[in-house]
């Protein structure tokens, strides 16, 4: 009788610790997939109404992108609501010799000071993707999954969060050379301070667009 116990309690064991680490594992997954839905290539939304921003100022550029090098640009031209989508521009114009890399960048969005310099993270969640070598031209990325609603001004950009080769683009984000009527900033990493941005780093051609804000039944 003992031994009958100990098998049937030992196939029990072996079963339950089966079953957790699929328990386990499937959590992982569903987790990992979660994040991504929120931030892919090309993904739409039906039926929903946006206002659009378009970045736009001659001239063009390329903008380089060290590891942990963070560009956002303000946004102020929209009315308040749910950050909808971003599109960036990508492998467009090349440098003679120039060959892209695929790169992974961080969705950046920030809420503004009242000196007008980016201030409190909005997205509580991390919204990363990726570049690569045969991306050419717009590259939209909704953010409506990150529910994400703004006043109507806010900082949005990318930082760089892969390992880039050194002295290199790594990858080519087309870009307006000079602030003029945008307002940009970046830092060199998450501890560096905010640097308003020269020549050569103005801002990058992007649209973004906000739909209106959900509201609770």
């Amino acid at each position: 009788m003992n031994t009958k116990t100990n098998l049937f309690g030992s196939i029990l064991f072996i079963f339950l610790m089966v079953s957790g680490n699929c328990l386990a594992q499937d959590i992982a997954k569903d987790t990992i997939v979660l994040t991504e839905l929120h931030i892919e290539k090309h993904q739409k939304q039906k039926n929903i109404k946006t206002k659009k921003q378009k970045f736009r100022k001659d001239p063009w550029c390329l903008q380089q992108f060290d590891d942990n090098m963070e560009l956002v640009t303000l946004v102020d031209k929209l009315p308040p609501g749910r950050i909808h989508s971003v599109a960036f521009f990508v492998n467009e114009i090349l440098e003679p010799g120039y060959i892209p890399n695929e790169a992974r960048f961080e969705i950046m969005l920030y809420d503004v000071k009242p000196d007008g310099m980016p201030g409190k993270r909005l997205n509580d969640e991390t919204a990363t993707f990726i570049v690569r070598i045969d991306d050419k031209g717009e590259f939209s990325i909704s953010l409506y999954g990150l529910d994400v609603n703004s006043t109507g001004k806010f900082f949005i950009g990318v930082k760089r969060i892969d390992k880039g080769l050194k002295n290199t683009f790594g990858v080519n984000l087309q870009g307006i050379c000079e602030p003029g009527e945008f307002t940009s900033y970046y830092r060199i990493n998450n501890t560096a301070g905010w640097i308003k941005p020269g020549f050569g780093l103005g801002a990058l051609k992007m649209d973004v667009k906000v739909a209106p804000a959900k509201t609770s039944r």
